[in-house]
C-alpha cells in the first residue's frame, strides 16, 4: 500500500512538470509547465517550401500551409480545393502536436492528416500522410531550424497500367532540414 501510494505521488508530480491542452484535434505539450513563448507566436515560413505555421498564444496551430497542394489547413476542418486538372483535392486532418522544451528551445510539431484524396493528372492519390518537425529556435527568437520526415501511406490511381502503392516510412528518403523564419507576429492583446 504504501508502494501504490508512492507511485501516486510520484505521477502527480511527474504530471505537475508538464503543461498541456488537449483536444480531438490538437495537443500541445510544454516541458515546464509554463505558457508557450509569446517570442513563437505568429506566423513562421520556410522560404524554400511553401511550409508555414501559425501558433496562437496558447501553443495551437491555428492554421498552417501545407506543401501537399500549397493548400491552408486548420485542425479539425476537412479542406475540399479544386485542383489544377478540374480535380478536386480533400485533406482531413487528424490529431496535430506541438511540443516545445524551454531548456533546450525544441519545438516539435507533427502534422497527421487521416485521409487525402488529390485527383491530379488523370489519376488519384490517396491515403495518409504524417509530417513531422522538429528542431531548435534560435537564441534571438527569429528562426527556428527543423529536421523533417514526411511519412506517406498512400496509393496512386494512375489510368495505365494499375494502382501504384506509396509507402515512405523512411526519413532518409524524404527528410531535410528546413529553417523557419518569424514572419508576423500575433496581437495576443485581444
Amino acid at each position: 500500500m504504501k508502494n501504490m501510494f508512492l507511485i501516486m505521488i510520484f505521477a502527480i508530480l511527474l504530471m505537475g512538470c508538464q503543461e498541456q491542452f488537449q483536444n480531438d484535434s490538437m495537443e500541445v505539450t510544454l516541458n515546464d509547465g509554463g505558457r508557450f513563448p509569446s517570442f513563437l507566436v505568429g506566423t513562421w515560413e520556410n522560404e524554400g517550401s511553401v511550409w508555414s505555421f501559425t501558433f496562437g498564444p496558447d501553443g495551437r496551430i491555428l492554421s498552417m500551409i501545407h506543401a501537399l497542394g500549397g493548400v491552408e489547413l486548420r485542425p479539425g476542418e476537412i479542406t475540399t480545393e479544386p485542383t489544377r486538372g478540374g480535380g478536386k483535392a480533400i485533406y482531413e486532418p487528424g490529431k496535430w502536436l506541438v511540443r516545445y522544451d524551454s531548456e533546450d528551445r525544441i519545438l516539435s510539431v507533427d502534422i497527421v492528416l487521416d485521409n487525402v484524396h488529390l485527383e491530379i493528372g488523370g489519376g488519384v492519390l490517396e491515403g495518409s500522410r504524417t509530417d513531422v518537425f522538429g528542431g531548435k529556435v534560435s537564441d534571438d527568437g527569429t528562426k527556428w531550424t527543423a529536421d523533417s520526415c514526411n511519412l506517406l501511406d498512400m496509393i496512386a490511381y494512375v489510368p495505365e497500367p494499375r494502382p501504384m502503392k506509396v509507402d515512405w516510412a523512411d526519413c532518409e528518403i524524404s527528410g531535410k532540414t528546413l529553417v523557419f523564419e518569424k514572419v508576423k507576429k500575433l496581437d495576443t492583446t485581444k
